[in-house]
């Protein structure tokens, strides 16, 4: 297919599919942009989380929840909206950030890439900080079953010592 057949599928049958794929890859795209973009850099982590992409990524997690490589994107992303940035971390967790995570890590608990990375998130997010409010910020991820994620992903993943490490740790001061 070339440009001109750009729009055309539309409808049920093979095109529609196609279209579907495609809305799927630019969300998965969009994901991996955002978090090469935030990566290491907070002044583009503000910008970003301050133009709304925050709520993107979730309402993708969301909309795409059975696909696996979105969810490990949108979970990259959210990582590193959120590392080393406390107002973005506070600011994810107030809209929800800790349960779209859990479920995620839920829905997918054989994807070790997407475990990795909601157990990094939950490690840059939840640990004590200087002006972050790391208790309720901690009760918040209780109440979305943070304990049962990271207790799945060690058993669903017991030679990574990447998971392991930082989710036992954090298992440790729940």
């Amino acid at each position: 297919k070339g440009p001109s057949d750009a729009g055309k599928g539309k409808g049920k049958g093979k095109g529609a599919q196609t279209s579907a794929q495609r809305a799927l890859e630019v969300c998965r795209l969009g994901c991996i942009s955002l978090g090469a973009l935030a990566d290491g850099h907070k002044e583009v982590q503000t910008i970003v989380l301050d133009e709304g992409f925050a709520e993107v990524v979730l309402e993708a997690l969301e909309w795409y929840q059975l696909h696996p490589g979105l969810n490990q994107w949108a979970l990259w992303a959210l990582f590193n909206l959120a590392y080393d940035h406390q107002s973005n971390k506070v600011y994810m967790v107030k809209k929800g950030a800790v349960g779209a995570v859990v479920d995620a890590m839920k829905r997918h608990p054989g994807e070790r890439d997407l475990q990795r990375q909601g157990v990094a998130f939950f490690f840059s997010c939840l640990r004590f900080e200087d002006g972050i409010d790391a208790a309720r910020m901690r009760q918040v991820a209780h109440t979305a079953g943070l304990k049962g994620a990271l207790t799945a992903a060690i058993a669903a993943h017991p030679r990574d010592e990447v998971i392991k490490s930082m989710a036992k740790a954090m298992l440790d001061v729940a």
